[in-house]
């Protein structure tokens, strides 16, 4: 079907369901405009971002080059943790932690493990305005376009459960019911949530990604496939996911407080 049949069809639709079509159609492309805009200026700033780090990373190598050549006495310990200091908050979570390790005991093999785990670090860095190949800028490219769609099918997902939610809310009676409904509503839309959350923070960083341990994985999985297991027994039950969601991020709200780490 072409593009003169499309509009052939389109024009013989009654008019609500040309405002419908209509609307839909704007509204994707607002959010596709929109999170596409969004993305270039992120990309933008991570790269800024990139720039600073591997600069404070190289200034870093440079003055424990400096240190290890050194008499190493407290002065020039107190010199090095000032500039690690310097450079911290551009640093990656490695280099973070063995510089964490650095400050607790102050042991000359951690300077060892900081060397090369810095100059592994600053090996991956690309040279900077280096040409790439075609292919990776087409692969870039066709990237940047495509990044967009996943968050517009989420919302366009959850509106539409959010639109069924309500055509059901609307007709109950029973205060109950209407609790029930909503319930279950949210413990569908989390999931949801969760899974985008957490692929675009893969997506946008996975270089740096750390895993955050196993109990962390435990509670999300039980988040996720919570409702599916309530739904296999007996759907009737599913308004108990959101409960059981709710405890579970309160756990885990609990468990990364500062008093716990």
């Amino acid at each position: 079907m072409n593009l003169t049949e499309i509009y052939n069809e389109f024009i013989n639709f009654d008019a609500a369901s040309k405002f419908y079509i209509t609307l839909i159609t704007g509204l994707i492309i607002f959010l596709y405009r929109t999170f596409l805009n969004m993305y270039s200026e992120s990309e933008k700033q991570t790269k800024d971002d990139k720039n600073k780090a591997g600069e404070a990373i190289a200034k870093l190598d440079a003055y424990l080059s400096i240190y290890v050549k050194s008499n190493r006495e407290k002065v020039d310990q107190d010199k090095l943790i000032e500039k690690m200091g310097e450079s911290y908050l551009y640093l990656n979570y490695k280099i973070r932690k063995k510089i964490r390790l650095y400050y607790n005991n102050r042991s000359e093999a951690c300077i060892i493990t900081l060397r090369k785990v810095i100059a592994e670090t600053i090996d991956a860095y690309g040279t900077p305005n280096e040409e790439k190949l075609m292919i990776e800028q087409i692969m870039s490219y066709v990237g940047k376009l495509i990044k967009p769609i996943a968050p517009i099918i989420t919302i366009l997902v959850m509106l539409i459960i959010a639109i069924f939610h309500y055509s059901q809310f609307i007709t109950l009676q029973s205060t109950w019911d209407k609790i029930v409904l909503t319930l279950n509503f949210l413990a569908i839309i989390f999931p949801i949530m969760i899974v985008m959350g957490i692929l675009s923070h893969l997506i946008e960083n996975f270089k740096d990604f750390h895993n955050p341990g196993f109990s962390f994985w435990i509670i999300i999985i039980g988040a996720i496939i919570c409702p599916i297991i309530m739904i296999t027994i007996n759907n009737n039950y599913l308004y108990i996911s959101a409960f059981i969601q709710f405890f579970l991020f309160v756990f885990l709200l609990i468990r990364k407080s500062p008093t716990n780490e």
